[in-house]
């Protein structure tokens, strides 16, 4: 199993593969702007819809702070060479390691999107947090539109191509064929 220590000193955080036994322990806790986001997009419930997401992946994993799981990412392939990036995270996973998140942050994105051209994906449009480490990514942001399945504002998020340079259309939220 591959894994990546981002630090070893307390609290210990490391970086570990996607494993459905580990899910449980994060999903229940998870920010409840994350959950919304969850419920926005799929009517699965939102341990359902964040397996989903995961097993679907090309890439996930898990950041571990001494020895739990506080944030889940990863990326699905969209064909195309595109891909769409994805994250949720527990309160802990926010505020307890932010500064080095947000160092080592850059180079897991880059990992994580090798070999896509484009990748995208969409945020609440009322969720400040979130656009402000979207934008910190080096994303680029469009307009919130209403693209819930409940009627949510949503935004989308891109990195590489822009809308213009491509002919290929995005359904809104693509479900895995």
């Amino acid at each position: 199993m591959m894994m990546t220590v981002i630090r070893h000193t307390d609290p210990e955080i490391l970086v570990v593969p996607y494993s459905a036994y580990i899910l449980h322990k994060l999903v229940y806790r998870l920010r409840e702007t994350d959950r919304a986001e969850c419920r926005a997009v799929t009517k699965d419930s939102v341990f359902d819809a964040v397996g989903a997401a995961a097993r679907e992946s090309h890439l996930a994993y898990y950041v571990m702070i001494d020895g739990q799981p506080e944030i889940i990412y990863g990326i699905r392939d969209m064909g195309y060479a595109q891909g769409c990036p994805w994250m949720l995270a527990t309160d802990a996973g926010v505020t307890g390691i932010r500064d080095e998140f947000l160092v080592a942050a850059p180079k897991m994105l880059e990992r994580l999107c090798l070999g896509y051209h484009r990748v995208f994906n969409y945020t609440l449009a009322d969720y400040a947090w979130s656009h402000k480490w979207i934008k910190a990514l080096g994303f680029t942001m469009g307009e919130p539109e209403k693209l819930g399945r409940s009627g949510e504002m949503m935004v989308r998020f891109w990195k590489g191509l822009e809308d213009g340079d491509s002919q290929i259309r995005f359904n809104r939220f693509p479900e895995k064929e």
